[in-house]
């Protein structure tokens, strides 16, 4: 009696619109795109590209929405994000950005000889020197 109700999901209501297997506002671009060249030109070889172009891009646009129906709407946010956002805030943020390239790692060989040469050096601290602990040594007396 007191088990929370279940409310059924309906597939229909929460699936992407779709129009011919791909995303509904790119094919019907396509399609206004090839109608224009159609009708723009008016001859029967423009007719003809204009349906074989159309269904050419029917045909990858299909297979993005196979792969992904929400490409189109993520790949437009994904170009509102800037490239790189500074750990500054203020006036000190907006310098220059750091030039960002495919390769942002080292080189395995830059890193085999950067871990190696590392190896090599000695530690930072001083050596004690043989023989002596420092906590047996008293300090100074003032007389």
């Amino acid at each position: 009696m007191n088990e929370p109700e279940q409310t059924i999901m309906r597939t229909s209501l929460s699936r992407p619109q779709q129009l011919l297997g791909g995303d509904r506002e790119m094919v019907i671009m396509a399609g206004l795109g090839a109608a224009m060249m159609a009708v723009s030109v008016m001859t029967f070889v423009s007719f003809v590209l204009a349906i074989v172009g159309f269904w050419t891009i029917v045909i990858v646009l299909a297979r993005i929405g196979k792969a992904d129906p929400m490409m189109r709407k993520v790949y437009s946010r994904h170009l509102q994000y800037k490239d790189f956002y500074s750990a500054k805030s203020g006036v000190t943020g907006f310098g220059k950005t750091p030039k960002r390239g495919w390769r942002t790692r080292m080189p395995a060989s830059v890193a085999g000889w950067a871990d190696s040469s590392q190896a090599r050096q000695s530690s930072g601290k001083k050596p004690e020197p043989a023989g002596e602990d420092s906590s047996r040594i008293s300090s100074p007396r003032s007389p």
